[in-house]
């Protein structure tokens, strides 16, 4: 008798507390079943390998929480070695995720160099509902990619400047015309319709003829208005010839790439007397290569600067916000296998050809890289 009165409130107090533990559990995970959290768990770590963001997690003790495979290629660690549970400092020996730990601020865009890559990284840090920092959490890009990014955003507006060049000469030819008709100089309207009719008419044949590829006939029509703006003789080699592309070689590319090239052989022209500001353009198909080549009549490239013309931020010319054309055009040639050269040309300037693989082979190894990241789990170890 006297054991159940005992038995009875340990009893009871065992439900209690079994209760409270339940409701502790539950407000824990937020409700969720075991199976539930099973499969978000799954889901969060296919989400964060499928980001191509780097992603790195610390907790309060400034120790790796969590990292995904994008931060592991990007910060060049090692595969054989797991990550998740070391110091952010072993990792990040420069790294201010511990700052926010401290100061709760978040950083947005920051740049940040490991390892001889530049990134942007925006820092966050992770609160509890009373508002203490538990953790932070970075994520990052390489600062390249959003280069390249901002440069193909320019080269759009280029190519709609080229383009607004071209409907600016057709003004002046219609507003001419107009004139002639109402001064009464008929023959004179009709030389000058004649004319520009031929010229033009023997642009777009060979264009259509020999360059199809849409995208690289339209900057190249575009290009042709704005030089003759520029007063610059503009010459499409007749013997170029380029009547399809691998799928392979991104036409956003190679039209960034001849207008970047374009763009450079006119502001090398540009302090020449008129009568002698000639640009050529030549493209070309090898058989196992596309060949790409401005030339132009400016004054050339001395011999000692060619080592440093396609550095970034390196020009020859004055101004701001010059020294990144020719740097942007090596790397996207690189970037397609390919590479371009620089000579004295037949003009007497320079001449720029760029070389591309028209093989799948030389960039199947770049590609592979990436394959199948979404299915390692979430620390570079594995």
């Amino acid at each position: 008798m006297r054991m159940l009165m005992f038995l009875v409130p340990a009893l009871g107090l065992g439900v209690a507390g079994a209760v409270l533990l339940a409701r502790k559990i539950k407000r824990d995970t937020l409700g969720l079943e075991p199976d539930e959290i099973s499969s978000l768990y799954k889901e969060r770590n296919a989400v964060l390998q499928a980001v191509r963001e780097g992603i790195i997690v610390m907790d309060r003790e400034e120790r790796v929480r969590l990292i995904n495979q994008a931060a592991c290629d990007m910060l060049s660690l090692p595969s054989e070695e797991p990550v998740r549970g070391r110091p952010i400092r072993e990792i990040l020996p420069q790294t201010r995720m511990p700052e926010v730990l401290r100061t709760g601020e978040t950083h947005l865009n920051r740049v940040m160099t490991v390892r001889g890559k530049e990134l942007l990284v925006n820092r966050y840090p992770i609160r509890e509902k009373s508002g203490k920092v538990t953790g932070v959490v970075a994520s990052f890009r390489l600062r390249s990619e959003m280069d390249e990014l901002n440069r193909q955003l320019s080269q759009v507006s280029r190519y709609a400047e080229a383009l607004r060049a071209q409907t600016h000469e057709f003004k002046n030819i219609l507003y001419t015309l107009s004139g002639l008709i109402q001064l009464g100089s008929h023959r004179e309207a009709l030389d000058l319709i004649h004319r520009e009719t031929e010229e033009g008419q023997d642009l777009i044949r060979l264009v259509v003829k020999r360059i199809p590829d849409p995208w690289l006939g339209g900057i190249l029509l575009g290009f042709y208005s704005r030089a003759r703006e520029l007063k610059v003789d503009l010459v499409i080699d007749p013997d170029s010839r380029l009547e399809r592309l691998p799928d392979h070689l991104p036409r956003q590319y190679l039209v960034s790439i001849l207008g970047n090239l374009i763009t450079n052989a006119f502001e090398a022209v540009e302090n020449n007397p008129e009568g002698r500001r000639k640009v050529k353009i030549y493209l070309g198909d090898t058989g196992g290569e596309v060949l790409l080549e401005v030339e132009d009549s400016g004054p050339g490239v001395p011999a000692d600067l060619i080592p440093s013309i396609f550095e970034k931020g390196f020009s020859t010319k004055q101004g701001a916000n010059r020294g990144f054309g020719l740097a942007k055009v090596k790397e996207v040639a690189e970037e397609m296998g390919g590479y371009l050269a620089i000579e004295r040309g037949e003009l007497g300037g320079a001449l720029f050809s760029v070389t591309l693989p028209k093989s799948l082979k030389e960039r199947e190894g770049e590609g592979n890289r990436h394959d199948g990241q979404g299915d390692r789990s979430a620390d570079c170890g594995g």
